[in-house]
């Protein structure tokens, strides 16, 4: 059996977790109204766009030279994506797409892009 590299497996879970926040993105609206509700799927929104931040941050880590180009590529892609997502919603049944939900996805990508300089080798 042939491994499959590493760099293959990266490529791999970006794709699934960009799939999986379209999937969550097609779901109607199941709030139960209550603050608590919106407070959590705000921090769920900051979550899964650090976590698309750190994913695609580490697969542009093997093709791009620049460190700069990485860390702009990353964010700039996942915040398009974040905005391509909440245009998505506006085509779902009890859901709305909100600008605001994008700038909170933009505190989840900045967290992605933290995390991910935290966790750089020392030199």
């Amino acid at each position: 059996m042939r491994k499959i590299p590493l760099k293959t497996w990266e490529v791999i879970a970006l794709l699934v977790w960009m799939v999986g926040i379209f999937w969550f993105s097609s779901m109607p609206n199941l709030s139960s109204g209550l603050k608590e509700d919106f407070i959590l799927r705000k921090l769920a929104h900051c979550f899964e766009y650090a976590v698309l931040t750190f994913l695609f941050f580490r697969v542009l880590r093997r093709r791009v030279e620049s460190p700069w180009n990485v860390f702009f590529g990353a964010a700039i892609f996942s915040i398009g994506y974040a905005l391509t997502d909440e245009i998505h919603q506006t085509f779902v049944f009890g859901r709305s797409g909100i600008i605001k939900d994008v700038l909170i996805d933009s505190i989840g990508v900045l967290m992605g892009l933290v995390s991910q300089i935290s966790f750089r080798k020392p030199a």
